[in-house]
């Protein structure tokens, strides 16, 4: 019999969260939803928000950031917007290419790719490519959950392929270890 550890339990139980939460057959979202961040703590910070609007192919969305949230911070000559958490900065990385903003029952990788953060050491004078942040939604009876997962930011350095409007690939990111990060969950409410 093979026993998980601890610490391995410890990670693995916000995925059977979600797997048990996770609704088949659900609804699109529709309307406004506050966006936040869960702080390791279970703290929630509210980013701003995302409206949804039901279409014939899915929804569409806009997302309207609360800049009071973040501070600017510059690294290697480029502005970001950025929480702090300790000595650790979460800074916004907008995705560099054209997507639809469009999500469907089956599909948030636009909101994903819109979604995107990496983490960085509050003295650092640039972002290592790879401390990514990338969650992974889920829609759930709380409304869409995040779970974070790791994955390294280069592989956005290269204009996706035509017609492969989101070129993050899910096998190259690691579920992350929610007690290594300040903001583990990201929820849609």
């Amino acid at each position: 019999m093979t026993r998980i550890s601890r610490s391995h339990r410890l990670t693995l139980l916000p995925l059977a969260l979600l797997a048990v939460w996770a609704i088949p057959g659900h609804a699109m979202p529709e309307g406004s939803r506050t966006l936040m961040l869960q702080t390791s703590d279970g703290t929630p910070l509210t980013l701003g928000s995302v409206d949804f609007e039901p279409g014939e192919e899915g929804a569409t969305y806009q997302i309207s950031w609360d800049q009071n949230a973040f501070e600017d911070h510059q690294f290697s000559g480029q502005t970001y917007s950025c929480l702090t958490s300790g000595d650790m900065l979460w800074c916004r990385i907008p995705y560099p290419y054209e997507i639809a903003r469009m999500v469907t029952d089956e599909n948030y990788a636009d909101l994903e790719h819109d979604l995107l953060f990496a983490w960085v050491d509050a003295d650092a004078s640039r972002l290592d490519p790879w401390n990514g942040a990338y969650y992974r939604l889920a829609v759930t009876e709380a409304g869409l959950i995040g779970l974070l997962h790791e994955f390294d930011l280069t592989s956005l350095t290269v204009p996706p392929a035509k017609g492969n409007a989101n070129p993050l690939n899910p096998d190259y990111m690691l579920p992350a270890d929610p007690r290594r990060h300040a903001y583990p969950t990201l929820e849609l409410r």
